[in-house]
């Protein structure tokens, strides 16, 4: 079970406002920017010393995004593990900062009595991440962080439009809702929402039927692009 598509979305605000540390380093130059490697690259110069997590949050981890420094719970590191999440990211790496253009996030959806919460791997959850490394699994998902440019259109609505996509009420008074239910004989089945939100912070949350035959039952799938606080997260 996952939370509803704008929940996801205010999540990740909050994720990424209060879990994470971020300060500015050295501009980047061009000897700086050579350095950068991607995270499957880092994981594979750096060493595993850290035990695994009781909480996810008994060490901390940091990156540098071009500039950005991020300071993050090991716990949520899950995809950068070793031998089925037993060996986990060093503190240091032998340098100030794990140098990436991107990072992936591994969070697990919980439902608490306050509302949903991401939490990081530890011992209450480690068997639905253990899952999820191996085979994948609903309850637990990636969010992608790059250090770029924002890339959505303030037009994102308008140009859906024009491809026949219908404009209806939506719910939440931050979004723009829009439907996309056009007849295509190859997918009968084919149903998708977006919802989008503009502003400093802006976002499209996509909801789809992955449903493509008569056997099958609804079975719906939800992606989130946005661009907070100068990062591109998906």
């Amino acid at each position: 079970m996952r939370p509803y598509a704008t929940t996801i979305y205010q999540l990740f605000i909050l994720f990424i406002g209060s879990v994470f540390t971020m300060t500015s380093c050295e501009p980047v130059n061009e000897k700086t920017d050579q350095k950068a490697v991607s995270a499957q690259q880092a994981k594979e110069q750096t060493s595993f010393n850290n035990p695994e997590p009781m909480t996810g949050f008994e060490h901390t981890v940091t990156f540098d995004f071009q500039g950005t420094k991020m300071v993050i719970p090991y716990g949520y590191l899950a995809r950068y593990t070793q031998d089925n999440a037993t060996k986990w990211l060093s503190d240091t790496p032998g340098q100030d900062a794990y140098s990436i253009n991107l990072i992936e996030i591994s969070v697990y959806y919980k439902k608490t009595d306050q509302g949903w919460v991401l939490e990081p791997y530890n011992q209450q959850n480690k068997a639905h991440f253990i899952q999820f490394l191996r085979d994948g699994l609903d309850s637990v998902d990636d969010i992608v962080i790059r250090k770029d440019a924002c890339s959505l259109s303030t037009t994102m609505g308008e140009r859906l439009l024009t491809y026949g996509v219908k404009k209806m009420p939506s719910a939440y008074p931050e979004y723009e809702a829009y439907e996309d239910k056009r007849h295509i004989p190859e997918n009968p089945y084919f149903h998708e929402f977006y919802y989008i939100k503009k502003g400093e912070n802006p976002a499209i949350i996509t909801h789809w039927n992955n449903r493509v035959n008569q056997a099958e039952e609804d079975n719906y799938s939800t992606s989130v692009g946005s661009c907070i606080n100068g990062f591109t997260v998906q």
